[in-house]
């Protein structure tokens, strides 16, 4: 069976890929170079470009990590071989993570909880080849610390109040903007959010959702604290940016007025990004 069916029996939009045969050559490609990649594992073409196909959608075979795909795909299938190949190329990855975080005791536990994660409960397959393979498992090491660290602090952290209230603020003219404009900032906020750019988005869901501090972050890009903390800032005003803009198409009030809703909008932010990620996890 030619790679280029089994592909567009399982791709979720067939009809972007017209040109056959120049499928079938890169496909036969993306698994040489994984093959290539990992010699010492043998991965049937078709079960990868099965794989593949599955994780392709909204990019270009192009742009995926064939390598790291099929190591991951490798892992998922349970092969032996491939999860002591995966043990031995990213261990040292995942300890020197844990000691720039400064939880070098409990390296060996973190390290264990980080391949139980991956094998045990699957989660080697959330790699979706969006880069490489490595910098997605710094990541799951990063969370993993941060689950030993505060196992408690959800069960602790209190119910945050709407996306757009103002808490511990009653004033008429707040309320009335309010009551105005609820459904339309919220539709602006989340197309504003789906338009940022997807590191964008991945800090903001860092640090609202999973709770990292600017060390964890900037260990997880590799990038020093205050990078991590100027990209989080433009992050932010991009969002805010973007909020503005849709409420400006949309909306047919005053300058005055709208600068009054963003007012409002910028002063709830951190509440209104945590209640949106929240949702949608």
């Amino acid at each position: 069976m030619l790679l280029t069916e089994v592909f567009l029996a399982h791709v979720s939009d067939p009809e972007r890929f017209r040109e056959r045969s120049a499928l079938e050559r890169t496909l036969v490609e993306q698994h040489a170079r994984g093959r290539e990649a990992w010699p010492g594992i043998d991965l049937p073409s078709p079960i990868f470009i099965e794989y593949l196909a599955s994780r392709v959608a909204g990019f270009s075979l192009e742009e995926l990590n064939a390598p790291g795909l099929y190591l991951a795909c490798a892992c998922a299938q349970g092969s032996d071989a491939a999860v002591r190949v995966f043990r031995d190329a990213y261990r040292s990855d995942i300890q020197r993570v844990l000691t720039r975080m400064g939880v070098a005791a409990m390296i060996d536990e973190v390290s264990q909880g980080v391949l139980d994660a991956l094998f045990v409960k699957g989660g080697i397959t959330g790699y979706g080849g969006r880069g490489e393979l490595r910098a997605w498992v710094r990541v799951v090491a990063v969370r993993e610390a941060y689950n030993v660290l505060r196992r408690s602090r959800r069960d602790e952290e209190r119910e945050l109040p709407a996306a757009d209230e103002v808490v511990g603020v009653r004033d008429p003219e707040l309320d009335r903007l309010k009551a105005a404009y609820r459904t339309q900032f919220k539709l602006a906020f989340e197309r504003a959010f789906e338009a940022l750019p997807s590191r964008d988005r991945t800090l903001l869901r860092y640090q609202f959702l999973d709770g990292l501090r600017l060390e964890q972050i900037a260990v997880i890009h590799d990038v020093s604290r205050a990078t991590a903390a100027r990209w989080l800032q433009r992050a932010r005003e991009q969002l805010l940016e973007g909020t503005r803009r849709s409420m400006r198409e949309e909306l047919n009030v005053s300058r005055g007025e709208l600068d009054s809703v963003m007012n409002l909008i910028e002063s709830q932010l951190d509440v209104s990004i945590t209640r949106l990620l929240r949702r949608d996890s």
